[in-house]
C-alpha cells in the first residue's frame, strides 16, 4: 500500500526559521528598551549654600558616586571661608553570588572628584572674573586627570574642580562634560 502523505521534514525546518526569526525580533527589542530607556551617565548635583553668600554651585558627577560633604568646611580666616567636597564611586553592593552570575568582578576604579571652594569676606582688588580652560595631566599608575577654575568677582567666590580618573574611556567620555558643567548660582 502506498501513502501520499507529505514528508513533515519541510514544515519542522519552516516552524525552526519562525522561531529563531522571533528570537532575533525579542531580542532587538530588549536591546532597545535598554539602550532608551538606561540612566544617564552623569547627573547634576546641588552644593549646600557657600559660607554665607546665599550661593550655591551646581556639577555634573558621575551616576551612582558617593558624595561625601564637605571636608574641612571652616573659616580659613577671618576673612575667608572653605570647604572641600569629595565624590568617588560607590563599590558594588550586590551579593557575591550575583555578581558571579552577572560576571561583574568586584574592582574599584580609582576615582575621584574634588571641588575646593573659597568664599572671601572682603574684596580682593587683583580679583578678575575668570573662568580658566581645562588643564588636562597624566600622573603616575595610568591616572588620567582634569582641573578648571571658576570665579566670581561680584561674590567673592572662587572654587576649582579636579576630576581624576584611571579608565580611559570612562575619563575621555567624561571629563569635559564635568568640568565644563561647573556653575554658581
Amino acid at each position: 500500500m502506498k501513502t501520499d502523505l507529505p514528508s513533515p521534514k519541510p514544515d519542522r525546518r519552516k516552524l525552526l526559521a519562525l522561531r529563531f526569526a522571533v528570537l532575533i525580533v525579542a531580542a532587538s527589542v530588549l536591546g532597545a528598551a535598554y539602550w532608551f530607556t538606561r540612566p544617564p551617565e552623569l547627573v547634576w548635583w546641588r552644593s549646600p549654600q557657600i559660607g554665607n553668600s546665599r550661593r550655591h554651585f551646581q556639577i555634573l558627577i558621575p551616576q551612582g558616586w558617593v558624595v561625601n560633604l564637605p571636608q574641612d568646611l571652616e573659616p580659613a580666616t577671618e576673612d575667608t571661608w572653605q570647604a572641600n567636597y569629595w565624590m568617588c564611586p560607590d563599590y558594588d553592593r550586590r551579593p557575591t553570588l550575583v555578581r558571579l552570575i552577572m560576571q561583574t568582578p568586584n574592582r574599584r576604579e580609582s576615582a575621584i572628584l574634588r571641588i575646593s571652594v573659597l568664599n572671601y569676606r572682603t574684596q580682593d582688588p587683583s580679583w578678575e572674573e575668570v573662568t580658566t580652560d581645562i588643564i588636562r595631566s597624566e600622573h603616575t599608575r595610568h591616572r588620567l586627570g582634569a582641573e578648571r577654575f571658576v570665579m566670581l568677582k561680584n561674590a567673592r567666590i572662587w572654587l576649582r574642580v579636579y576630576y581624576e580618573r584611571t579608565s580611559l574611556p570612562a575619563f575621555n567620555r567624561t571629563y569635559r562634560q564635568i568640568s565644563n558643567s561647573l556653575r554658581i548660582e
